[in-house]
């Protein structure tokens, strides 16, 4: 596993904490991002959801007639 030359390694002489930080980095990132994708996966499932529910409503309505 060697770096690319034209990037100097930041962390040459420790590299599992430098793993650790790329992933305690990334955790925030995700964290940070992630927090909004919630938000809109929330916002698509409630209307899903609803979608979900009409459907269903008109179907079970013609079953019972």
């Amino acid at each position: 596993m060697t770096q690319p030359p034209t990037m100097p390694p930041p962390f040459a002489s420790e590299p599992m904490s430098s793993l650790g930080e790329m992933r305690a980095r990334h955790r925030r990132i995700r964290a940070i991002c992630g927090q909004q994708s919630r938000d809109i996966d929330m916002r698509r499932a409630a209307r899903d959801t609803r979608e979900r529910n009409r459907l269903m409503n008109t179907a079970w309505r013609g079953q019972n007639r």
